[in-house]
């Protein structure tokens, strides 16, 4: 029996292992395959927590202390990961670990990454450095990291930063070669955006922009979209649809 592994990272905020539990039940529920599935995630919040909650610890007794502790939780990850530092770093040797144990299971089966906010810029670098053998970190990494990326199918990107994320790249960076990538956001999420529109190189790549109007009634046409991908019908069709091979133009 074919394998499929799937791969959940998380994006910014307190998370905890098994962030992905309830998700990964739908899905789980919802594809149609004879495949063997099974589900992992990588969790890295808990490689910047201490740090963070070291700072918070600090911040008593100034105005508007809770609101301080929130901007650390969710700011401070997107300030921590930053090229060259410790975070950086250790978040991609993590991932490279995790990536090769996914790896040994799927055999010769298929991977599929589903990343999150600031997950899809830990995977967009991860894969960039491992095909680039200019860019930095590409040290990083065993020899034998490459020996899962002929086995990725699909890198889903839900609610990406990646347009934004692009300023720290000479005009915008050229984009990473997978074989299916689908890039899901809502029209209303400030912090998602298209990813085909931050250059020509983008734009001509099999990057797939799709526009999905997500979340509940209070939630749906605010930025508070940007939480709400893993409970809408509408997303997990589209990956079950990728995942199973049945997913058309039309989405």
């Amino acid at each position: 029996m074919s394998k499929i592994a799937i791969l959940s990272i998380h994006g910014i905020g307190e998370q905890k292992p098994g962030f992905a539990d309830k998700f990964h039940t739908k899905l789980t529920h919802s594809l149609e395959t004879d495949c063997e599935v099974k589900c992992f995630e990588f969790e890295w919040q808990h490689l910047i927590e201490p740090e963070e909650k070291s700072l918070k610890n600090n911040l008593f007794g100034l105005c508007w202390e809770i609101t301080r502790g929130f901007a650390l939780n969710y700011v401070g990850d997107a300030v921590a990961y930053a090229k060259d530092s410790i975070f950086y770093k250790t978040c991609h040797k993590e991932l490279d670990k995790k990536l090769n144990e996914i790896s040994d299971w799927v055999e010769d089966g298929k991977i599929c990454i589903i990343a999150h906010s600031l997950g899809t810029i830990i995977s967009f670098d991860y894969i960039y450095n491992l095909q680039n053998i200019e860019a930095f970190g590409n040290h990083i990494f065993r020899a034998q990291s490459t020996n899962w990326i002929d086995k990725l199918d699909t890198l889903f990107f839900i609610g990406s930063p990646l347009y934004i994320y692009s300023l720290q790249r000479n005009s915008g960076g050229k984009p990473i070669k997978v074989k299916n990538w689908l890039n899901i956001y809502s029209p209303f999420d400030v912090i998602g955006y298209p990813v085909k529109n931050i250059n020509n190189a983008f734009g001509n790549s099999n990057v797939k922009d799709l526009s999905v109007v997500c979340g509940g009634l209070f939630s749906f046409w605010n930025p508070f979209s940007h939480i709400s991908y893993f409970n809408s019908k509408k997303v997990l069709s589209i990956i079950c649809k990728q995942i199973t091979g049945n997913y058309g133009s039309g989405g």
